[in-house]
């Protein structure tokens, strides 16, 4: 049967309708009459209309869902029923307006029928467009997509707020959060009748809130895990942690090292009591647990500067194996040989914690600048950086206020306080505090103009010498006087200016220049001359050969004594014009060519009567007569500095030899052995003066580790002095009251001798690295580099050394003649080496590393010894040097420890290489010396 409008009747009330000829958009409401639009719609046809169900399915569905919801409690039923009651009534509601629909649409077909068989096409047309059942039809479609959209919407909100939403604990208001965020969905949907609504939206949105309450839940209780494993973690590091600080503060030791080597069982108790006891975990899940956290137990989860704690350095990964031993579950397994579950390749826990050891140091190897390198440049420069700002800072203040230099203090400590993370590791904030105060001390009194005049004498006086930092004595004697920052004003001054580019090319063009004119010089003096007239055989050739000898050491001796000094002068010329360099030049050649060292150079670099070069360059003038006792110049302007550079490659390592040479010797001048002794026989050591103590350190420099000290010198010197003549015959004996006071003073006096002074400081300052002997070990059978890390200038040393490369610790303890020694074994590829070579560096003090402890480069690893304290160096060689010496790895691998492995060492070009592609860079300053 075909309708009038050529249309198929169906046996679906969906299927009723014949959609638009072009459709562009969901049916509307039809308007009134009087304005007829096209809608799109379909006719009904009464005998085709069939009962639609899915009303009552909707209604299933929700009675179904708010039964799986569980809510036993009568109040709580009585409302759900009166909710499932109420949509059960807006859903028959619907309904009964989609029957009502269904029979106006079919009383409207009849008229539509009526009037076409009129003759009325049009008004059948507008008549069938008012069909009450495309209303109907309309928001029912409308309301379907609506329900779409808004459970799409409110399911993605819903899986993206469920971290928020699991931390709000009462559920009444997590629901209304929830019941919120569906109300603004459907706010663009306000026009849909509300039995619609109660059908096609809000079951899904019911839908919706039942799956989130199970998804927060879920995250609830993943929350809660994730709380407890961070709880139990924390735990068992901040165990390590407390056992770590303890054994880092007296590092060696057998307290520490007790300590440190219960730290695993204590941490591992500590863990369990939270994990287990605490929470009521299975020990068996305790023990997966540590699969998870114990792997990066190595790495810095405390903060530090460099992404590494304590632990790795302090208690090992050995040490910390060691605690974990012994350990066992309940089925009498040791933890360490427990396997994790589903884990294929059957990795132990022992296994799995060295591997994590190797991962983390492989990642932190991999990182090379960015933040964390440029956090910890800071830290490394940061005394530098603050004594480079508090000296521009003295020199645009040289009279300040005590109110100023309050302001001044106060703002340097807030603002380093408030970036604690920018200091030094040594550095806490109490620290801080005292090293402004220290650096910017408060003016309390005026000093007198007599006094004010002469300390900037002495200190003129030391700058033209080449000091440029004001001696410690100098600043502890001005402190609290209002001349202190005039005074810090004129070694600021000096330190600039002799130091800047400048200054320093033009220094060295200097040095080169008077150098060559020296050996002109020389070579225009009568004992050059007479050589000229010798005739031509063996003889003149050896003599010309020991006069060439004699030139190259005394233009090495100008140039370490004559430096400071050129520096100096050109630092305080102001404009640098030709015309003054020439003429600084020539004045310094003036004062110095004809000083015997530099005139008569036969008399003091070579022995004429045997014929050989004299062991050490010679010191001045020696004189005895039985009047008048001894009479000992040293014309020399450096205190003995070049002297004893030039002196130490002829005393290293030999006492026996140094000793034969002290006994015929003079290294103190007559005014030096004056001051000395009245301070041994009196008792009152400030008679020995800042030029006599730094002559004994640049003795001590030249002496290396003959095992000789300074007390023991000087005792030496001033009974040669007193007692002998210049043949070293006894003439007169000692009194013994003179010996007597002199052994009760010894103390005291060796105590005023071994302070630095003339710049050196007491903290270490810009770290420099000196390289002995040109880089050669000739010395010595083994290819290796002596070196120092030296501070001030350059006579009190006991600073860190940082590791050369990244590795693991291979060997960390005392060997005859290395003395405390450790060998790095690489991890990683560098420039001159390879993984899997050895370094070893010997003669350290202190060792701060133990066995099988992980370092990266930079990591400090041992503590150099002191020159002046012989006590302090470990080993046979020089007091305060270190022996660093690279080994490659045999084909095969290496077999045990480093020991008896010498034949795998580099050559010795080799180690020059090596030591300044990875140890020159990590310090600021560099020189090499004989």
């Amino acid at each position: 049967m075909t309708s009038s409008f050529g249309i198929e009747p169906q046996r679906q009330v969906r299927d009723l309708v014949s959609l638009p000829s072009a459709p562009q958009e969901p049916a509307a409401p039809a308007r009134p009459a009087e304005e007829p639009q096209r809608v799109g719609g379909q006719l009904l046809y009464g005998r085709s209309y069939q009962e639609d169900n899915r009303a009552k399915e909707t209604i299933g569905q929700i009675a179904d869902f708010l039964k799986d919801q569980g809510v036993f409690d009568r109040a709580v039923d009585m409302m759900r029923k009166d909710y499932i009651d109420n949509r059960k009534r807006q859903a028959e509601k619907l309904l009964e307006q989609e029957a009502a629909a269904y029979k106006d649409a079919s009383e409207n077909k009849l008229e539509t029928l009526s009037l076409k068989q009129a003759g009325r096409p049009d008004l059948a047309r507008e008549n069938q467009l008012r069909n009450p059942y495309v209303n109907f039809f309309y928001y029912n479609t409308k309301a379907t997509d609506a329900g779409k959209q808004i459970a799409v919407e409110l399911a993605d909100w819903v899986k993206k707020s469920a971290p928020t939403l699991s931390q709000v604990e009462n559920p009444a208001e997590r629901s209304a959060i929830i019941t919120q965020k569906a109300l603004e969905l459907k706010k663009p949907y306000a026009d849909l009748p509300s039995a619609h609504v109660a059908a096609k939206i809000d079951p899904l949105i019911a839908s919706i809130k039942s799956d989130a309450n199970k998804l927060i839940a879920k995250e609830q209780l993943e929350r809660r895990a994730e709380t407890q494993i961070r709880e139990t973690q924390e735990g068992f590091s901040n165990e390590l942690k407390l056992r770590a600080t303890v054994a880092k503060a007296d590092p060696g030791s057998p307290k520490s090292m007790t300590f440190g080597a219960d730290a695993g069982r204590a941490a591992y108790l500590k863990g369990r009591s939270i994990y287990v006891d605490k929470y009521g975990y299975d020990e068996s899940q305790y023990h997966q647990l540590l699969f998870d956290i114990l792997p990066t137990l190595f790495i810095d989860q405390f903060g530090g500067p460099d992404g590494r704690n304590d632990l790795a350095d302090q208690l090992t990964y050995s040490s910390f194996i060691d605690g974990l031993k012994g350990i066992k579950n309940r089925e009498n397994i040791e933890i360490l040989d427990l396997i994790k579950r589903g884990d294929k390749n059957r990795k132990s826990l022992r296994r799995t914690i060295l591997e994590g050891v190797v991962t983390e140091q492989k990642l932190y190897d991999n990182l090379q600048k960015g933040e964390i390198n440029r956090i910890a440049e800071e830290k490394r420069s940061w005394k530098i950086d603050q004594r480079k700002s508090i000296r521009e800072w003295k020199a645009n203040n040289p009279f300040p206020s005590q109110q100023q230099v309050l302001d001044e203090r106060n703002r340097r400590i807030l603002e380093a306080v408030q970036n604690p993370g920018l200091l030094p590791e040594d550095m806490s904030e109490e620290s801080v505090v005292d090293y402004f105060n220290n650096e910017l001390p408060d003016i309390k009194l005026k000093l007198g103009d007599d006094k004010k005049l002469a300390f900037r004498s002495q200190a003129q006086s030391l700058i033209n010498s080449g000091v440029t930092q004001m001696p410690a004595e100098m600043k502890e004697e001005l402190t609290g006087y209002d001349a202190y920052y005039e005074i810090s004003k004129l070694f600021n001054d000096a330190n600039i200016s002799q130091n800047s580019p400048d200054v320093s090319n033009q220094a060295e063009n200097v040095l080169k220049t008077l150098t060559t004119r020296l050996k002109d010089h020389i070579l225009s003096q009568p004992y050059a001359l007479s050589l000229e007239k010798l005739p031509d055989g063996p003889d003149k050739t050896k003599k010309r050969e020991l006069l060439n000898n004699a030139i190259e050491r005394a233009q090495s001796q100008f140039a370490f004594e004559l430096g400071p000094q050129v520096k100096a002068r050109l630092g305080s010329a102001g404009q640098l014009t030709p015309e003054v360099v020439e003429g600084i030049t020539t004045t310094i050649q003036t004062e110095q060519f004809n000083r015997p060292i530099y005139s008569k150079v036969e008399d003091h670099y070579f022995d004429k009567v045997s014929g050989r070069p004299t062991p050490v360059p010679p010191l001045g003038a020696e004189s005895w007569s039985a009047s008048s006792g001894w009479n000992i110049k040293f014309n020399e302007v450096d205190n003995g500095r070049a002297w004893s550079q030039l002196s130490k490659g002829y005393f290293y390592n030999n006492p026996k030899q140094a000793r034969e040479w002290l006994s015929e010797n003079f290294v103190l001048s007559s005014t030096s052995i004056g001051e000395i002794y009245k301070a041994l026989t009196t008792g009152d050591v400030s008679s020995i003066s800042d030029a006599t103590r730094l002559r004994m350190q640049n003795v001590m420099f030249a002496f290396g580790n003959t095992g000789l000290t300074p007390e023991g010198i000087a005792q030496q010197q001033i009974v040669r002095f007193l007692t002998k003549d210049d043949n070293n015959n006894v003439v007169r004996a000692l009194p013994r009251d003179v010996g007597q006071k002199m052994n009760d003073n010894l103390e005291k006096v060796a105590d005023r001798l071994a302070v630095p002074v003339a710049g050196t400081g007491v903290a270490p300052r810009d770290l420099l690295l000196y390289m002995s002997n040109n880089g050669s070990h000739s010395h010595s059978g083994n290819n290796a580099i002596d070196f120092f890390i030296e501070r001030g200038n350059r006579y009190q040393t006991a600073n860190r050394m940082p590791s050369p490369v990244s590795g693991r610790v291979v060997f960390s303890e005392y060997v005859d003649g290395f003395g405390m020694t450790v060998v790095i074994q690489a991890t990683t590829n560098g420039k001159g080496y390879k993984k899997g070579d050895r370094i070893l560096l010997g003669h350290a003090d202190q060792l701060l590393v133990q066995q099988d402890a992980f370092v990266s480069k930079g990591d400090p690893i041992a503590v150099a010894g002191n020159r002046l304290n012989p006590s302090k160096n470990t080993g046979r060689g020089t007091p305060g040097h270190l022996h660093l010496q690279l080994m490659r790895q045999p084909k095969d691998g290496w077999s045990g420890r480093w020991v008896n492995q010498m034949q795998y060492q580099a050559d010795q070009q080799e180690q020059y290489d090596f030591f300044i592609d990875n140890v020159k860079p990590m310090f600021s300053r560099y020189e090499k010396g004989p």
